[in-house]
């Protein structure tokens, strides 16, 4: 299997400013992904950046790299567009599928790729991507606000015809995206149209619970860091 693995890093990020070249448990952030890509030793890596400092490192490591343009670097940018992109740059045509690595989330181990590029082989869906159990079930747990009602569950049918849960065990079981691994059909990447990796024809592939942090503040980066201290050595 023919796989383009890409790896996209902007430069922008608000939530914490230099987030893919900030230290992560002594390394920039995004050199664990860079890594991570480089070991599985089987597909292309290319790097997508605005930021030097990570195309240097990617350069250092022998990958391929190239500078993203800034119109593909702004707050609003789809990550499907960025991703389509680099598929043109290196050739719809030449690729059985898009392994897209997000730097948020380096909790990651190469059995987990090599797990996740094996459901794909199988199942050959439009897309798959990586999940946490969901720490909050909305079938039980979590209320939405709505007109001057809270609604909240009670474990029976409500006023408004929804079904409802008495606990948490009888609820539907839910899962987070960790913003780990995203594996896309190239054909159906390349479509415009779509716009998320959710689809009537997507895997998911579960990982364990403290996989779930997706780095977007100081608190994100803090917690992942012990997370992975704690587990990756046993994972």
């Amino acid at each position: 299997m023919n796989i383009l693995i890409t790896i996209c890093a902007r430069a922008g990020s608000k939530g914490l400013p230099g987030k893919a070249t900030k230290l992560f448990n002594g390394k920039p952030l995004c050199q664990w992904t860079m890594e991570q890509a480089f070991d599985f030793g089987s597909g292309k890596v290319v790097v997508s950046s605005d930021d030097p400092v990570v195309l240097s490192i990617a350069r250092d490591m022998g990958l391929d790299y190239f500078t993203r343009a800034s119109s593909l670097c702004q707050d609003d940018t789809p990550k499907l567009d960025v991703l389509r992109n680099v598929l043109r740059q290196f050739g719809a045509d030449k690729f059985d599928c898009v392994m897209d690595l997000d730097i948020t989330n380096p909790c990651r181990t190469l059995e987990n790729l090599k797990e996740c590029v094996e459901i794909f082989k199988e199942k050959r869906p439009k897309t798959l991507f990586s999940v946490t159990k969901a720490r909050k079930n909305p079938y039980f747990n979590q209320v939405e606000y709505s007109y001057e009602e809270i609604k909240t569950t009670r474990g029976l049918m409500d006023e408004w015809g929804r079904i409802v849960f008495a606990n948490r065990q009888a609820a539907p079981e839910v899962y987070d995206m960790n913003a780990s691994i995203y594996i896309y059909d190239p054909k159906w990447l390349m479509n415009p149209d779509n716009k998320s990796p959710i689809t009537d024809n997507s895997e998911i592939y579960v990982m364990p619970d403290w996989t779930f942090c997706d780095i977007d503040n100081e608190i994100d980066l803090s917690v992942a860091e012990m997370l992975q201290k704690k587990y990756m050595a046993q994972a």
